[in-house]
C-alpha cells in the first residue's frame, strides 16, 4: 500500500514546473563593455557549454538570445540566455560606458535548477573576461 502513494507523488511532481530569471542588470546592477558580436558569442557559448548542440534552438542571425533544452524522459528544462544593451559608469575613471548586461531565464521541472545557475555563472565569467564590468545607470 505504501508504494501507491509514492507512485502518485512521483507522477504528480513530474508535472510540476518552475521558472527562474537572473539578470546582471537587475540582480547585480552591472553590465560589461563588450561589443554586440562578443555579447552574442557569450550567450551562445554559455548555453552550449551545458546543453548539447542537438538540443539548441536555432536563433535568427541578429538575435542576442540563445536557447536550448535538456530532456530526460518526460522532463524538459528550457534555458534562454540574452544580452541586453546597457549604459553606465566606469568604476575606474567615472566615464560613461556602453555594453551589455545579461539575463538567463529558465522553465522546467524542479530537478534542473543547477543548469540555469551554471549558465548564468558562465555568462558572467565570460563577460568579465572580455570587457570592463561597469555599474548600470537607469
Amino acid at each position: 500500500m505504501k508504494a501507491i502513494p509514492r507512485l502518485f507523488l512521483a507522477i504528480t511532481l513530474s508535472g510540476c514546473a518552475v521558472s527562474s530569471s537572473r539578470s546582471t542588470i537587475k540582480d547585480d546592477g552591472k553590465a560589461c563593455a563588450v561589443t554586440r558580436e562578443q555579447a552574442k558569442q557569450i550567450v551562445e557559448s554559455s548555453v552550449r557549454g551545458f546543453i548539447s548542440p542537438d538540443d539548441m534552438t536555432p536563433s535568427p542571425p541578429q538575435s542576442l538570445t540563445s536557447s536550448g533544452s535538456i530532456r530526460i524522459m518526460l522532463d524538459t528544462c528550457t534555458v534562454n540566455a540574452t544580452a541586453i544593451p546597457a549604459t553606465g559608469r566606469s568604476a575606474k575613471d567615472g566615464k560613461m560606458k556602453e555594453g551589455f548586461g545579461f539575463a538567463v531565464n529558465s522553465f522546467g521541472p524542479i530537478a534542473w535548477p543547477d543548469v540555469p545557475d551554471k549558465v548564468f555563472g558562465m555568462v558572467k565569467e565570460q563577460a568579465a573576461a572580455q570587457g570592463e564590468v561597469f555599474s548600470v545607470t537607469h
